[in-house]
């Protein structure tokens, strides 16, 4: 949720108008926060990796119960980050950047 916010606070500064001393206005705020954005993801990226590699190593001693749990659990966060992602596309206007008149694919 923070880089989202983040993203919507750069999203809105960054159609404020130019100046004498800013004659590109506030647009950099956009790549600032996208740069934000990026960092504070990728950041999250490793953390579940390292916990995700330190719960594989681990999984010998387990019940199965607490692996179904766990399961469940996964589910959910992973939904509430769906949940997330398509909210922030919605917000943000989804993919929206230009290739020149070509396809993304």
């Amino acid at each position: 949720l923070v880089a989202i916010a983040i993203g919507w606070y750069a999203a809105k500064v960054s159609i404020r108008p130019g100046a004498s001393d800013m004659s590109f206005g506030y647009r950099r705020a956009e790549i600032v926060g996208a740069l934000a954005n990026g960092c504070f993801l990728l950041a999250v990226v490793c953390i579940i990796s390292l916990q995700a590699v330190e719960r594989l190593v681990g999984l010998e001693g387990r019940r199965e119960e607490t692996l179904a749990a766990n399961a469940l659990i996964m589910v959910g966060v992973g939904g509430a980050g769906l949940a997330i992602t398509l909210g922030g596309m919605c917000m943000f206007g989804g993919h929206g950047h230009s290739h020149g008149g070509k396809s993304c694919g």
